[in-house]
């Protein structure tokens, strides 16, 4: 921010406190206009909202009092609030408005204050000319509002780094960032990007070649006479394949035969034990009716499942006897 001297400068809050009657002059003879009162209740909404921290808000509302009831005096209550908010640029252009539409109606020491003030600004703005070979093409500077190009003039920025993008009338966009110092002047140009080439037309396509597909060539061989070869028919060959799976099988139902037994083989014996200690327990004294039944329960399970498990071994060994006849049979 501008450095602030306080014999030079009046503060904003009494500056904007100085645009009512400002404003109240502009009225035609008559009497009060719709417009100066819209006008006067935007400058107390501005200041409100200046004492509030709103520089935003403030600078807005100042902007629409100007629109409805132009006064030079807001021009340089809003060229106060753009410094406070660094945008030299707006600020610049504002205290060149109010300059030229003041005139030699300045306060005293508001010219040399604000000549000062102008001198400074210089120092915290830069000027980048910007050019383009396509007509039609857009530029935005920091993504604000596009302009169209080729420009009348340069462009003054503020200090510091920036984004330029170019939009191309294909839609097509190219984005180059600068660092822009106080006084520099840059020059940037942008090249539209190559045209596509237009997508060929029919008429225009060479025509297709149809491809020619051989005729089918029997390259069987072929016999006559009694010289013919006896040929045998895949059929009724041996089938290697079917005899390895036969035999594959057989092989696991052997395997799941031998689980089944030795299943059925253990758990018979634990249902003897079980039926040996159950035994022994009813036998003993003092009897505990809980662990008798729990015993007994134990033992039937295992009782049960050797059974299951021995009928199952006897199934599976029957089936695999089948299995290995039949893959035997079928290799001969």
């Amino acid at each position: 921010m501008l450095r602030e001297r306080a014999p030079t400068r009046i503060a904003l809050a009494a500056s904007l406190i100085l645009v009512v009657p400002c404003v109240a002059a502009a009225e035609p003879p008559g009497g009060r206009t719709a417009a100066i009162l819209e006008g006067q209740e935007h400058v107390r909404r501005g200041l409100d909202l200046y004492e509030e921290g709103d520089l935003n808000g403030a600078h807005a509302e100042l902007e629409r009092a100007y629109e409805v009831a132009p006064a030079f005096k807001i021009l340089y209550n809003l060229a106060q609030i753009s410094l406070r908010r660094q945008d030299w640029v707006t600020a610049d252009r504002e205290l060149r408005a109010y300059q030229s539409q003041a005139a030699g109606n300045l306060p005293p020491g508001r010219a040399r204050e604000l000549a000062d003030t102008l001198a400074h600004l210089a120092t915290r703005l830069g000027t980048v000319e910007i050019a383009a070979s396509a007509p039609g093409a857009r530029l935005s500077i920091d993504q604000a509002s596009e302009t169209l190009l080729p420009l009348t003039r340069p462009l003054v920025v503020n200090v510091g780094q920036h984004v330029a993008t170019v939009t191309w009338p294909s839609g097509e966009r190219e984005s180059r960032s600068f660092e822009i110092a106080g006084g520099d002047r840059l020059s940037l140009e942008f090249e539209p990007p190559p045209a596509r080439p237009a997508p060929p037309r029919d008429a225009d396509r060479p025509a297709r070649r149809r491809r020619e597909v051989p005729a089918r060539v029997d390259l069987r061989p072929r016999w006559e006479g009694d010289d013919a070869p006896a040929l045998v028919s895949h059929a009724d060959e041996p089938s290697g394949r079917a005899h390895a799976t036969a035999w594959s099988r057989s092989w696991m139902g052997w395997t799941g035969t031998a689980a089944a037994l030795t299943g059925a083989g253990v758990l018979g014996i634990l249902a003897v034990r079980s039926s040996r200690e159950l035994a022994a327990d009813r036998g003993s004294f003092p009897i505990d009716p809980a662990t008798l039944k729990d015993e007994s329960l134990r033992t039937h399970r295992f009782a049960l499942g050797a059974d299951v498990l021995a009928l199952a071994g006897a199934a599976l060994a029957g089936l695999s006897i089948y299995l290995s006849f039949r893959g035997g049979g079928s290799s001969d």
